[in-house]
């Protein structure tokens, strides 16, 4: 009995010093947390310029137009589109349709409608692949964002697991649209640290578009 004080003691102290270890763990946890960048919303006037898209969750061809900052649905007839490109005549959606060769539809990009549906020829490059908009991207955990230059013109801080997918100028190389992990479509001014977004639920496959 004369050790009863002496072992409780020792068991606050043991007590006392693993909760100060899980203190210490809690803090070290919380300080290491990086957040998700948290881009500027878009507005009227921001850039000339539109971009075509494909939405991630129905399918459907979208264009932003950064100038108005708005955003139109052309359509959402075709499942799983695979490429986009911008023509004369219009918007250039590459769809498989199960078919071993891949039909190019051209759609009108103010109302949707459509304007041509080719069987493309065997061997040729669907719509995205023939877009020469495509810049490089870092290797920094896919956050660097390589300008056409060969310069880097972007870090975005985030969490390990955050990633930008799909990088793309517009055809003066001057703005750099990027689509990012969590499907967001964001765009920002080569020269400039300031990144805005223009739309979410955004696929990067295929890759968006800038009007050219």
């Amino acid at each position: 009995m004369a050790n009863g004080p002496s072992d409780r003691r020792a068991v606050i102290a043991i007590v006392g010093s693993a909760l100060a270890v899980i203190t210490a763990i809690l803090i070290i946890v919380f300080v290491a947390i990086v957040p998700l960048p948290d881009f500027e919303e878009a507005r009227p006037g921001l850039a000339s310029g539109r971009i075509a898209f494909v939405s991630d969750q129905d399918d459907c061809i979208v264009v932003a137009d950064l100038q108005l900052d708005s955003l139109s649905e052309l359509t959402c007839e075709y499942q799983f589109p695979e490429g986009l490109a911008w023509t004369r005549r219009g918007i250039e959606v590459t769809v498989f349709s199960g078919q071993p060769e891949p039909i190019i539809v051209t759609l009108d990009p103010e109302d949707g409608t459509e304007l041509d549906a080719v069987e493309a020829e065997p061997g040729e490059f669907p719509a995205d692949r023939r877009d020469p908009s495509f810049v490089q991207r870092g290797r920094e955990a896919g956050k660097t964002i390589v300008g056409p230059d060969g310069s880097t013109v972007l870090i975005v801080e985030g969490p390990e697991t955050y990633a930008l997918q799909t990088v793309v100028t517009n055809p003066d190389e001057t703005w750099i649209a990027f689509v990012d992990s969590l499907g967001r479509l964001a765009v920002f001014e080569i020269g400039t640290e300031s990144v805005f977004l223009v739309a979410d639920d955004v696929r990067s496959f295929p890759a968006p578009v800038w009007e050219r």
